[in-house]
């Protein structure tokens, strides 16, 4: 949940709109936050791959863009920030 926390605290002070999140702790810490943005783009944590992956939105499907196995997240917030920056 850690992790969790510090990264919606990040795109708060980063100004991302989150529309939704949501932790799990029955599947293995697992949590998503959604992007209030168009296209639609989503963080997902796989608590038992231990890997974040942001997602993109397009005709209905979820597609990975990029994964990062460091936990932190850092990689997945300076490429959604430079994806968010461009639209």
């Amino acid at each position: 949940m850690r992790n969790y926390q510090a990264i919606i605290e990040s795109m708060k002070s980063k100004n991302i709109p989150i529309k939704h999140s949501e932790f799990d702790d029955e599947a293995f810490g697992s949590w998503y936050i959604e992007l209030d943005s168009q296209p639609l783009y989503r963080i997902v944590h796989d608590g038992r791959d231990k890997t974040i992956v942001l997602e993109e939105n397009k005709n209905h499907e979820w597609s990975s863009i990029m994964a990062d196995k460091t936990k932190s997240g850092k990689h997945i917030l300076a490429r959604l920030t430079n994806v968010l920056s461009a639209l």
